[in-house]
């Protein structure tokens, strides 16, 4: 198990919503997929996540398989970091780039 932060809905305030962050623990082999998220970058921008993030702060979306359903949720830090973290680039796996 990988210790990563989420960025989760906390509450919707009208047509916006305000976020928030806590640790979880991410199984690696229930990685599915992932990706940037470049609308939480938007939402740091326009000040709905924590004031004292780092306004250059990349996110990375990730698809996590339940079984029988997929789960997706948006962590802190950019996909390279992300998937150094998860081992997927030196388990004999890599995410190919554009």
């Amino acid at each position: 198990m990988i210790k990563l932060i989420e960025v989760y809905r906390e509450k919707e305030l009208g047509a916006n919503n305000i976020f928030n962050m806590r640790e979880v623990y991410i199984n690696p082999a229930h990685v599915v997929c992932m990706y940037d998220d470049p609308s939480m970058v938007r939402n740091l921008n326009e000040g709905y996540l924590p004031n004292d993030m780092d306004k250059r702060q990349s996110f990375t979306r990730l698809r996590l398989n339940q079984g029988q359903s997929l789960y997706q949720i948006t962590v802190v830090g950019n996909m390279g970091i992300i998937s150094e973290k998860l081992g997927l680039a030196h388990a004999g796996r890599q995410l190919l780039h554009d």
